[in-house]
């Protein structure tokens, strides 16, 4: 009778975290993926940002359901932080298959010397030829932020 009872008790079980498994919505996002795809594991979209909108607007019209997104490895630059409001249901964040990276940097590239005349005479003769300017809308950074209000900046680091 134990024996049955617990043979019982371990299909219920089974069934039970088939049944909690197969209740998530999987959504998918690569580096490799399109912001146009479906989501889904074969065709993930491509920027966080995206996948965020699109989660959300499906958490909303399917009350209830809970949705696990998962991030393929790779590197994903954020313009926005990923933010989601008043979700009615469980919502996972995981990684899948390796590491992936959520980042708000921006590399910086096409860095040159200073050569502006008016910005050399404001700095010490011996700095001449050692600092180097880019081009920070090129790089797509549309705005650093006030200079004056250090909690709204951009902070540069350069060579580590």
């Amino acid at each position: 009778m134990k024996h049955k009872f617990f043979t019982l008790l371990l299909i219920l079980l089974s069934s039970a975290r088939l049944s909690a498994q197969s209740d998530v919505v999987i959504f998918r996002v690569s580096p490799e993926g399109d912001d146009a795809a479906s989501g889904t594991q074969a065709q993930p979209w491509r920027t966080p940002e995206v996948a965020a909108a699109q989660v959300q607007a499906y958490m909303e019209a399917h009350s209830g359901q809970a949705v696990r997104l998962e991030f393929a490895p790779g590197i994903y630059r954020l313009q926005q932080p990923l933010a989601f409001q008043d979700l009615n249901a469980p919502l996972t964040l995981t990684a899948v298959e390796g590491l992936p990276v959520l980042s708000g940097e921006l590399p910086v590239e096409g860095w040159q010397p200073v050569t502006d005349p008016a910005v050399l005479q404001k700095m010490p003769p011996q700095a001449a030829g050692h600092v180097l300017q880019a081009d920070l809308q090129a790089n797509g950074i549309k705005e650093p932020g006030a200079v004056a209000d250090r909690t709204d900046r951009i902070d540069f680091y350069c060579g580590g």
